[in-house]
C-alpha cells in the first residue's frame, strides 16, 4: 500500500529550512520520486544524483519544466 506525502511533509522529512514555495504548493501531493528528468510528469519529485558518467543537477532545469 502506497501512502502519500506532501511537498511540505518531504521538507520536513528532509529537514530543509529554505525553501522557496508557499503554503499552497506546500499542499501538494507527491507522485513519485523520480531520478531521471526524461520520466518527470507532473506531481513527481526529481532527485538530482551524481554519477561516474553523469550529473543528474545538469537535468534540473529540465525537470523543473517538465
Amino acid at each position: 500500500m502506497m501512502s502519500q506525502v506532501s511537498l511540505a511533509q518531504l521538507r520536513n522529512i528532509l529537514n530543509v529550512t529554505d525553501s522557496n514555495f508557499s503554503e499552497q504548493m506546500g499542499e501538494r501531493l507527491i507522485q513519485e520520486v523520480k531520478t531521471d528528468s526524461r520520466l518527470i510528469c507532473p506531481g513527481d519529485v526529481f532527485v538530482a544524483l551524481r554519477g561516474e558518467k553523469f550529473d543528474g543537477h545538469d537535468f534540473s532545469e529540465i525537470a523543473v519544466e517538465r
